[in-house]
Formats: structure tokens, C-alpha cells, sequence
């Protein structure tokens, strides 16, 4: 294997999983490859209210990976989603990484919330397989090359009702000029964010490369890039 790759790839996703390494030399003969595809997981269930009810157009939610709190890129997971029929049934026919999977479902906002108990409101809760709503409790899926599971039933949780409740700001009066007013950074019920841009599905932007290049002009007393124009504000 080469050892650029190698080092690129570390202990390699494919070998890890099964996979056979291979030689392949410079000058030699082709190396001819047959690779037999095996049939992919599939599971199947239905998604039901507290009381037994089927609960048509619900959400799936599927992962596979370190944790199902993972947003890529930042570590590794798979996500798979699905959405129960008029009968409350799903279906997921696409679970290529074989391995456990953390299943959840969530009604659908028009669901009727569960009544209430005690004068305290109810509504339904993210619930995990087979009916828990701590992530950490739920019962993993194990999804097998070309196996297929049924009757992975759901069963929501209903939970109390909270209510929070806060007023988003836009950005202070000259914000580029000076710091927060001090009533704002005193007030224990203001939390002052960074004026930068939302999160991205990309792990590395512009952004870090404009930085790098500027941190070596810097240091070598080069002229910097994008440097603001405190007259015009930007």
C-alpha cells in the first residue's frame, strides 16, 4: 500500500470493516479486482402514541457512528431519515454501514398532544427505540449485512410541557466603533454572541485560509488582506 495513502487514511475505514489490502507495483501487471456486492440492512416497524394509536407522518431519525449528538463534519456518523405512512408503518432499506444504529421517532406537529395529567400539559417527546427518552438508554439496532429486522415498534413518550421565553437583539449601535454597553455585558439575562456567521456543513472555509495568509504577512510585515475601513464601517 502506498505510504502516502496510508498515512493519509491511518488504520482505513475499509480494512477496518473487512476489507483486503491489495498489492500493486510499478511496471507490474494489472491487478484485476472482483468485488461481489452483498444485499444492504433493512429495518421496519411502526411508530405508536402512549395509548397504542398508530401515528402516520412521523419522523425516523437514524445514526450511526461516535454519538447521535454528532453533526458532521465534526466527528464521524452516518444519518439516515424516514417518515411513517397513513398506517404509522416506516420502512429504511438503505442502512449500508453495517454496525448498531440509534433509532428515534418524533410526531408530526399536527398530532393531537396526549391530555393532560394533574392540571400539568403533555406533549410528545423525541422518543428512542423502543420507548425511552434519554439516548443513553435506548435500545441499539443492530443492522446486518443483507439482514432485515421487523416490528421495531416505537412507542412515543409523553412528557410535562415547559416554557421558555427571551427576546433576540440585533446588533448595538456602533458595534464596530466600541465595546457592548456596560448595561448590556452586567445584565446576567443578556448573552452576547459573536457577530460571525451561521453554523456550515463545511469544516474549513475562507475564513481560515485569509487568516493564515494574514498571520504570515504579520510576521513578515507584508500588507494584510481584507483589513476594515473604519470610515466607511467594513
Amino acid at each position: 500500500m502506498d505510504e502516502d495513502f496510508e498515512r493519509e487514511c491511518g488504520s482505513c475505514f475499509l480494512v477496518e470493516r473487512g476489507g483486503q489490502p491489495f498489492q500493486v507495483t510499478a511496471g507490474g501487471d494489472p491487478v484485476r479486482l472482483e468485488v461481489k456486492m452483498p444485499p444492504i440492512g433493512k429495518i421496519s416497524g411502526r411508530v405508536l402514541d402512549y395509548v397504542g394509536k398508530p401515528v402516520p407522518n412521523a419522523s425516523l431519525q437514524l445514526h450511526w457512528g461516535e454519538s447521535w449528538l454528532c453533526k458532521m463534519p465534526s466527528c464521524i456518523g452516518i444519518s439516515r431519515q424516514t417518515k411513517t405512512n397513513e398506517k404509522g408503518e416506516y420502512s429504511v432499506t438503505d442502512l449500508d454501514a453495517p454496525g448498531t444504529w440509534l433509532l428515534s421517532a418524533t410526531a408530526p406537529l399536527s398530532w393531537k398532544p396526549p391530555e393532560s395529567r394533574d392540571d400539568q400539559r403533555l406533549d410528545w417527546a423525541q422518543t428512542f427505540y423502543p420507548g425511552v427518552t434519554d439516548h443513553q438508554l435506548a435500545e441499539r439496532v443492530m443492522a446486518r449485512v443483507g439482514g432485515e429486522i421487523s416490528n421495531l415498534d416505537i412507542k412515543l413518550a409523553a412528557v410535562p410541557v415547559h416554557r421558555i421565553r427571551g427576546v433576540v437583539l440585533d446588533v448595538y449601535t456602533g458595534e464596530f466603533d466600541h465595546l457592548p454597553p456596560p448595561a448590556l455585558w452586567r445584565d446576567p439575562r443578556v448573552m452576547i454572541t459573536p457577530h460571525i456567521s451561521g453554523a456550515s456543513d463545511q469544516n474549513r472555509h475562507g475564513g481560515i485560509d485569509i487568516f493564515c495568509e494574514n498571520l504570515r504577512a504579520f510576521l513578515d510585515g507584508a500588507p494584510l488582506r481584507n483589513v476594515i475601513d473604519w470610515e466607511r464601517g467594513y
